[in-house]
């Protein structure tokens, strides 16, 4: 399993800021951002290459003024397909300006992505859930 060392001595996300902030640490105040491998669906195989994949382009598109977005990693038979789940604003922005989704589209092709796709239900916390929970229920 994976340890989590910081839950296993009852230190909170709280207390972890605060002495951040004390030590001088630039990320202090840094918003949270769970773990890169959630952007990977259960029972895929996470490695270094895809993590960077999505690294890089979750720091592309915020590079462009876009903050809530998670780029969703996944596999199909003709390559890695990026499907970008974001905010409400981001969303409207997205689809107001084809340029822009040109212009991520474009960059995350060159990052190593065969597709780039525009989820437009936006971002849901544990939407990788939603069709393992199909499956589990039939």
């Amino acid at each position: 399993g994976i340890r989590s060392p910081f839950r296993e001595l009852g230190i909170t996300k709280a207390q972890i800021r605060k002495l951040s902030a004390a030590l001088g640490l630039p990320t202090a105040n840094k918003p949270a951002m769970p773990c890169l491998a959630t952007r990977i669906p259960y029972g895929n195989r996470i490695t270094l290459e895809k993590i960077k994949m999505i690294e890089a382009a979750e720091e592309f598109i915020h590079s462009l003024g876009l903050q809530v977005i998670r780029v969703r990693h996944h596999e199909i038979s003709t390559g890695a397909l990026a499907r970008l789940e974001t905010g409400s604003v981001e969303l409207v922005q997205l689809c107001a300006e084809p340029s822009l989704f040109k212009q991520i589209a474009d960059k995350l092709l060159e990052i190593g992505y065969a597709h780039v796709c525009l989820d437009m239900q936006g971002y849901r916390m544990g939407s990788l859930h939603e069709s393992f929970e199909k499956v589990s229920k039939k």
